[in-house]
């Protein structure tokens, strides 16, 4: 395995096993009322397959997390615990992810410290222990981030399309996570605009460096081709020089 690999491995698994063992430290109870909330819509949700709160509104939450708590129990996962091991599954793959995307914008090194950063926030590893969806959207966001980054790299959004879409369809559920998503492209623009304008320079470094190796490898072929014709020179010389001898 190379120390690129095994570098993000050694984040995914010290974040994997901060957020378990918090989340199984955790009782089953809810503290938080935004977490009781979602708990109840998700129950509410199984048990009678309507989309409603406690106090009887129906879209004041974003519909997202409590559908993604429904599935779990759904699935048998009705313990917060179970959904906290979800939630160090995901932590772990953003922390993962933060490292990619500080690799892309900046170096292997940035971004392995971003990785462990991301790994080591004591605050990460506390949202992962509750109901809420902050962990989900951390990990939707880096990702949402990374789509970004690879549609600039693309150069050409006639080639970039695939991502552009992705990019899109995660942002829909993004906004279904958190609504104040809504909000984040007055921030993601500056972003994207760097990083482009960053990409582009680059780019034309790398097709400078590029040209610049033609035109050394153009002039020692053009060198390489005199001295054939100056060895072809002395060689005709030396024949007429022969041949003027073997007539004298």
């Amino acid at each position: 395995m190379s120390a690129r690999w095994s570098g993000l491995l050694a984040v995914f698994l010290a974040a994997l096993a901060l957020r378990g063992a918090f989340g199984l430290t955790r009782g089953p109870d809810l503290v938080w009322p935004d977490a009781q909330e979602y708990d109840a819509i998700a129950r509410r949700l199984v048990a009678e397959g309507v989309y409603r709160e406690d106090s009887g509104r129906q879209a004041s939450r974003a519909p997202g997390y409590p559908v993604f708590l429904a599935a779990c129990r759904a699935a048998g996962l009705g313990d917060p615990r179970a959904v906290y091991l979800l939630h160090a599954l995901a932590g772990a793959a953003a922390c993962v992810l933060a490292a990619q995307l500080g690799r892309r914008l900046f170096d292997e090194r940035t971004g392995l410290l971003a990785g462990w950063i991301a790994a080591l926030d004591p605050l990460a590893v506390y949202f992962s222990g509750t109901l809420l969806a902050e962990t989900l959207f951390t990990l939707g966001l880096t990702g949402y981030l990374l789509l970004w980054l690879k549609l600039i790299e693309a150069g050409d959004f006639r080639r970039g399309w695939g991502w552009a879409v992705a990019a899109g369809a995660l942002a829909g559920a993004l906004t279904l996570l958190r609504s104040s998503f809504m909000l984040l492209p007055v921030f993601i623009l500056p972003f994207a605009a760097w990083t482009w304008a960053a990409y582009r320079r680059t780019a034309d470094d790398r097709r400078r460096t590029r040209d610049g190796g033609r035109q050394t490898t153009d002039d020692r072929r053009r060198t390489t081709d005199d001295g054939r014709q100056t060895t072809d020179d002395r060689r005709r010389t030396t024949d007429g020089g022969q041949r003027t001898a073997d007539g004298r």
